[in-house]
């Protein structure tokens, strides 16, 4: 540690004596340069610094003022403090005024040693933080120099008093002529006053702005700016000016007007021209689209945009993918493409060119021209008409969605009393009761999802006679009163393999189909019956018949009879049949009316139990063993009764109410040791919570569960374990266990 060192200037070598006494009480080692005349002090501050200067406040030569002056001049950091008898106070506040540290008595010498160290410690941290700011400063210039962006920086009068290099390559002035106010000559005149004025109040607000302007550039030209402010406060809060960058947007607003006036004239020119125009991106999704080529293709432009093409052309029997990708590889145009297809039931035919896009010599998509070579006068109405059946479908599957989950609750709270009775106990079987009600509920809702066509393929061993009795009510509300509906179902079983749902659709569709053609005093009749290695389904009318050139035509996708049909009905049942592994006929006479024959594969095994007669009026079964179990559930009904259900066979259970919410808690926790979600949530839904736990936790078991899926939704269901709503708390217990333990 080095030598503590004190100039100690006094005529009196006692008091001298006694000042460096007291001094060594703090710095044993303290050495002192004594001064007693004018010689004395010349030669001291002609010498090193020292650490502390003492002195008195009259000495025969000096004045302790004047010491004081010459030592801030030689030492400006150095530590005076003022040793003296006098006590005069005038001489206190002056020496003070004039950068004195302390003013010690004489008679209070010993408050000396603790005084010197007050000051020389607080000088130090003085010391201290002032080259620390002047370094922190120094980074800062030499970061915000070696930034890109425009950086400011002005006092609490508004007046600037930095900008970095980058500001005055931009401007091309130099640090004094910005400083200030001077950095406003550079704005635009006819701006100048009210950017002045804007600053000044925000700057009085103290709150965050953002200011545009023009201003000059190096090279003379007016660029548009963007300040970015923000407030420089003291520890206390007060203003100490405010601190910002600056955007040059000039080149972004050009870019942005050039957008938007080629925008302005492509849209014109797609939709002044009398030709279908479009463009397909390299995954083969439409990104414009005119009204002519919509019209040719059936559907609106907005049903367009984003879909891949063939989601688009296939249901019109078109599969153009080859000449799109044609195009693309290969760079060359594909002409005088003749194509023929028919649009709800109206042969059309147009002709089409496929032409290669290029962006910077890169091929990124296709242009399509057409010309309509048919009238086309039917195509609107039949659209609307599509377009009410699918208002009718998504309606019917959103009511599907929620009854399901009431029916979930009912059906679940009404098996666990029954299971907590004991039997013979008369509230037992009513509790029992409500749950075949529910059960029976939930085949109402599978009638409601016929009309979306957006549920999962679930395929099961189905005796198709009971389906049809089950949807016998529905099939007479279809009907009108003025028409005679006869089922005949016979007595032996007719069991296939397929989707109870889809099957229903088909008869539904069928139905439907013999009601348009049918007139008052008609009869409709479905009939259900096993025949060899098949089981045969027949709905029979006696309506107007078929035409025999209609015939060949019928399951074509809007191909239609009817002015107000949609071409979807029976193409959409001829589907189902055939991925059922089955077939559809049909036979007609004009006058006499026609008959829609189904053949399904009969399979030799009993028919699968209705779920209104399913044992979940047994005991739980299954049994967890603390496992903790995560429930992503939106509805809190069915929320609080899968958490009961699962508490009491033996889990540990925590619910949130989305699939965010479930990855919170995950993150919070940890993973659990499986997760039961909804497919369908707010925000994020149960299948997208799936795919983010597949990479943050590949071990944990997912099941989904859900009474209705949206479309786009149902094929990533087939790779996921699922549980169709409404389920029995018995089926919840063992999903889960058999997760568990696979």
């Amino acid at each position: 540690m080095s030598t503590f060192r004190a100039l100690i200037a006094d005529d009196d070598p006692d008091d001298r004596m006694l000042a460096l006494r007291e001094l060594r009480k703090e710095w044993p080692d303290a050495e002192a340069f004594e001064v007693c005349d004018a010689a004395g002090l010349e030669e001291a501050l002609s010498g090193p610094q020292p650490q502390l200067v003492v002195t008195d406040s009259s000495l025969r030569f000096t004045d302790g003022l004047s010491i004081l002056r010459d030592v801030r001049a030689r030492w400006p950091d150095v530590p005076v403090v003022m040793l003296t008898g006098t006590g005069s106070a005038e001489v206190a506040v002056e020496a003070l005024k004039s950068g004195l540290d302390d003013y010690v008595l004489k008679h209070h010498v010993s408050r000396l040693g603790a005084s010197v160290r007050g000051v020389v410690d607080r000088r130090a941290r003085e010391l201290e933080a002032r080259t620390a700011l002047a370094e922190s400063e120094e980074r800062f210039r030499a970061l915000a120099d070696s930034s890109s962006l425009l950086i400011w920086i002005t006092d609490a009068d508004n007046r600037v008093t930095f900008v970095n290099r980058g500001w005055l390559d931009f401007t091309g002035r130099t640090l004094e002529q910005e400083l200030g106010f001077g950095w406003l000559e550079g704005v635009h005149p006819d701006e100048r006053d009210a950017v002045a004025r804007q600053v000044l109040e925000y700057e009085r607000s103290g709150r965050p702005y953002a200011l545009r302007y023009r201003i000059l550039d190096a090279a003379g030209e007016y660029r548009t700016l963007v300040d970015s402010g923000s407030p420089r406060l003291a520890a206390d809060g007060t203003l100490l000016g405010y601190a910002g960058t600056s955007l040059d947007i000039t080149d972004q607003l050009r870019a942005e007007s050039a957008r938007v006036e080629a925008e302005v004239l492509l849209t014109t020119a797609l939709e002044a021209a009398p030709v279908g125009l479009g463009f397909v991106d390299r995954d083969l999704r439409y990104v414009r689209v005119n009204e002519a080529l919509a019209e040719f293709h059936g559907s609106p432009v907005d049903a367009h945009l984003g879909r891949k093409a063939g989601q688009i052309l296939e249901p019109l029997g078109l599969d153009l993918d080859a000449v799109y990708r044609r195009v693309l590889d290969t760079g060359v145009s594909v002409h005088d493409v003749d194509i023929e297809t028919a649009v709800a039931g109206a042969r059309r035919r147009f002709r089409a060119g496929y032409h290669p896009v290029r962006v910077h010599d890169e091929i990124v998509g296709v242009a399509v021209v057409a010309v309509e070579t048919t009238e086309r006068d039917l195509l609107e109405a039949q659209l609307l008409q599509a377009q009410k059946l699918e208002a009718v479908g998504r309606l019917a599957a959103g009511l599907a969605h929620d009854f399901n989950n009431l029916l979930g609750v009912i059906d679940g709270y009404a098996s666990l009393i029954a299971e907590a009775l004991p039997e013979g106990d008369e509230r037992r079987a009513q509790a029992l009761e409500i749950s075949r009600a529910s059960m029976r509920g939930a085949d109402l809702t599978r009638s409601l999802l016929v009309f979306s066509r957006q549920k999962v393929v679930a395929e099961r061993d189905i005796d198709l006679c009971r389906l049809v009795a089950e949807l016998a009510r529905m099939l007479e509300r279809l009907v009108p009163d003025d028409v005679e509906l006869t089922i005949d179902l016979g007595d032996e079983p007719a069991v296939v393999c397929a989707d109870a749902g889809r099957l229903e659709q088909v008869i539904v569709n069928l139905v439907v189909n013999a009601v348009d053609a049918i007139r008052a005093g008609g009869r409709i009749s479905v009939r259900v019956r096993p025949r060899g290695q098949d089981v045969v389904l027949e709905v029979e009318d006696t309506g107007v018949g078929i035409a025999e050139e209609a015939l060949p035509l019928l399951f074509e996708p809007f191909f239609t009879t009817k002015e107000q049909g949609t071409g979807l009905g029976l193409s959409t049942a001829y589907g189902i049949v055939k991925q059922a592994g089955g077939q559809l006929h049909v036979t007609s006479t004009v006058g006499a009316g026609s008959t829609f024959t189904v053949l399904l594969p009969r399979v030799d095994r009993p028919a699968a139990t209705p779920l209104d007669e399913v044992a979940v009026r047994e005991p739980l079964g299954a049994r967890g063993g603390g496992e903790t179990i995560l429930v992503a559930e939106d509805n809190d009904l069915l929320r609080r009764l899968i958490r009961s259900v699962l508490e009491q066979a033996g889990f540990t259970v925590v619910t949130v109410e989305d699939g965010a919410k479930a990855l919170e808690a995950i993150l919070e926790h940890g993973p659990p040791a499986a997760v039961v979600a909804d497919v369908e949530m707010p925000g994020m839904g149960g299948i997208e919570l799936a795919r983010r736990l597949d990479r943050l936790h590949p071990h944990v078991r997912v099941l989904l569960m859900s009474g209705y899926t949206a479309a786009d939704e149902i094929h990533h269901l087939a790779k996921r374990d699922f549980l169709q709503k409404p389920f029995t708390p018995a089926d919840l217990v063992a999903r889960v266990r058999e997760l568990l333990d696979r």
